[in-house]
């Protein structure tokens, strides 16, 4: 009888150990996805959204919040259509640049060929007048267009494209293992839950 409650207790001790070695691979290849152990915890809350209308004491409209990103990530999605406003931006403005260097170039030319008309002094005034502000034009679409490019410097340095659908698919996969795991060491007598929902 002893014998056989040693056995009992070597393969209970067994059974443990291998679940909390599985509960450490879990927690390493979220880690390696940018996800502590924190966040796993804060994981499916933070996804549990919010009433949007409330009457009577009832939800009527209620809204589930994003899959958390860990910091630095985006969706492909959303960082390609950012990418694509920025550059279609930075083309629209570029071709201002253009025209307003070109615009004041013929100013200068009209200025330089003003220069005989040493009775004109009004016209030559208003023509510098003209380019001086023209001048402040092309300034003040070069500065957009280098906001720009520091938008898109910011967006392709700082953050990581991911595919959501399947970042979510893994995470809450490892989730809700490491729950089941959770509950086997810490309350084997509690039964696990019978099936997840696919949310």
């Amino acid at each position: 009888m002893e014998a056989h409650d040693e056995a009992s207790k070597a393969k209970s001790t067994d059974g443990r150990d291998e679940l909390t070695k599985r509960l450490r691979v879990l927690k390493a290849g979220l880690e390696r996805r940018g996800v502590t152990e924190a966040d796993a915890m804060a994981y499916f809350g933070s996804m549990a959204g919010k009433c949007r209308d409330v009457q009577a004491c009832s939800c009527r409209g209620h809204e589930l919040g994003p899959v958390p990103l860990p910091p630095g990530r985006m969706c492909r999605r959303v960082f390609g259509e950012r990418l694509q406003d920025i550059l279609t931006k930075m083309e629209l403005v570029g071709g201002k640049v253009e025209r307003c260097r070109a615009y004041n170039a013929q100013l200068a030319a009209h200025e330089v060929g003003l220069g005989f008309m040493d009775g004109n002094e009004e016209t030559v005034r208003a023509l510098k007048r003209t380019r001086a502000e023209a001048g402040v034009v092309e300034t003040h679409e070069k500065g957009l267009y280098l906001k720009l490019m520091g938008e898109r410097a910011e967006l392709l340095l700082k953050w990581e494209p991911i595919d959501v659908d399947e970042f979510h698919a893994f995470c809450s996969a490892s989730i809700k293992e490491m729950l089941d795991i959770s509950q086997a060491l810490k309350a084997p007598h509690v039964p696990l839950p019978v099936k997840y929902l696919d949310l």
